[in-house]
């Protein structure tokens, strides 16, 4: 198997994972990391070049970020889902906190204060 780069987002490792019905991604394995592949592949090769590629491309961000940049960690940490509100209704139920740590893991260590 391919090895793996670790996460964009935080830099922990990542790990090879399938589904019930043995379709292939890879994921983050930090704890409050939600970082995956978007898509599923059908064999552990495809989800861990779709990874690494993506992987690869992704640095720290400095100064202030595009739209494109914040739409790229959004769905890459899978934080917004659907959740049944009743009937054939649904919700849309964003993780803020996941937003946060994926934007704070792009922008790279903080700035010390001044006088530290």
């Amino acid at each position: 198997m391919t090895e793996l780069k670790s996460c964009p987002f935080c830099g922990a490792p990542a790990e090879l994972a399938h589904n019930k019905t043995w379709d292939y991604f890879v994921r983050c394995t930090a704890k409050g990391c939600a970082a995956r592949t978007r898509q599923y592949h059908e064999n552990d090769a495809g989800a861990a070049s779709a990874w690494n590629a993506r992987a690869g491309e992704t640095a720290q961000v400095r100064g202030r970020l595009t739209a494109d940049q914040v739409r790229e960690i959004v769905e890459l940490t899978h934080c917004c889902t659907l959740e049944p509100s009743g009937g054939s209704e649904y919700e849309v139920v964003i993780d803020y906190a996941a937003i946060a740590d994926a934007l704070n893991a792009a922008a790279g260590p903080a700035e010390p204060e001044a006088g530290e």
